[in-house]
């Protein structure tokens, strides 16, 4: 999930970089709790900085790099009242990936490979307002897009069985997708599919992850959501 930068404050610290984290990919629990952008600063005061060290956990390191986000300033927080969601700072210098607690440090792969997603998108766009005026206005075009692009990660770095399918086994609990939702990611059907198209999209063989996702807005979104534009 994305949140609009209106309200982010530029943050100044980050973790070095360690690695090593196992996982479970399991990409439930991105319910994403937005609120007003007040409720937003005042959930900032509860967050503290990077306390599961996922910046520094090899999944990390090496989907920045695949993704061309290797340089990029990504500063982890973690932000119990919020969920898991993706913010631009105003000068586009700094991106705040926050997430919630879990029970079991392996489940963050999945829903953080998500939101890594959502930095390329922000990235390469040039904010929020932009990526959102390319794509219709339409939330599922991005959500569903971040999904294809962990789709493309996942088949590049862990091509195997067991992580397709554990990054699609928790699926339904992964944000809203209720039609009349303006928040909505897409049904858990369209979820798993947006995922799978990208990790078998063996025809295309380019460097460029952003080429990958105009591809799939451009291609492939078409048979997701008949209504979106």
């Amino acid at each position: 999930m994305i949140l609009d930068n209106a309200d982010e404050r530029e943050p100044s610290t980050m973790e070095g970089e360690k690695r090593m984290l196992r996982y479970a990919a399991s990409i439930g629990i991105i319910v994403a709790i937005l609120g007003s952008a007040n409720a937003s600063s005042q959930a900032d005061s509860t967050c503290s900085v990077d306390t599961a060290n996922l910046a520094t956990t090899d999944y990390v390191a090496r989907a920045r790099t695949v993704m061309g986000l290797k340089d990029i300033n990504v500063l982890f927080l973690l932000c119990d009242s919020t969920g898991f969601l993706t913010k631009r700072s105003p000068s586009g210098t700094v991106y705040t990936i926050r997430y919630p607690t879990l029970d079991d440090a392996r489940r963050y792969k999945a829903p953080i490979i998500h939101e890594l997603a959502h930095v390329l998108q922000l990235e390469r766009s040039g904010g929020m307002s932009a990526l959102s005026q390319s794509l219709n206005g339409s939330t599922p075009r991005i959500e569903l897009g971040a999904d294809f692009l962990a789709g493309v990660v996942y088949k590049r770095l862990w091509p195997t069985d067991d992580d397709t399918f554990e990054y699609q086994s928790d699926v339904q609990l992964l944000g809203s997708y209720h039609l009349e939702d303006a928040e909505r990611h897409g049904t858990p059907a369209d979820r798993n599919s947006a995922f799978r198209l990208g990790y078998f999209l063996n025809d295309r063989k380019v460097d460029d992850l952003w080429l990958d996702h105009q591809y799939f807005q451009s291609k492939l979104f078409s048979q997701f959501m008949q209504k979106e534009t």
